[in-house]
């Protein structure tokens, strides 16, 4: 089986159903709207279904994540120390 690549911009719902998380991923598209202005719509493309336990691992990963981004910010800032419990989600 290869590995299959599924962008998304963002999660647009999450559930808990018979043991398994639903992550509803979607893209965001451009929208012609009157007067020649244009907006964004979500619209969901690609459902992510994973056992509970997989998906408390995944978050473990991703807040390790997220501690090492704000180190790499505060190094590029110049920033001492900052204790960890102080640092907040990194801009992206």
């Amino acid at each position: 089986m290869s590995k299959q690549i599924v962008f998304a911009d963002r999660i647009m719902g999450a559930f808990i159903q018979n043991g398994t998380v639903r992550l509803d991923l979607a893209v965001l598209e451009p929208v012609a709207q009157k007067e020649g202005k244009t907006s964004v719509r979500a619209t969901a493309t690609h459902q992510l279904v994973m056992p509970l336990a997989a998906f408390v691992e995944g978050v473990r990963m991703q807040q390790q994540l997220l501690q090492e981004l704000a180190k790499q910010q505060a190094q590029q800032r110049g920033d001492t120390g900052t204790p960890e419990a102080e640092v907040a989600a990194p801009a992206i």
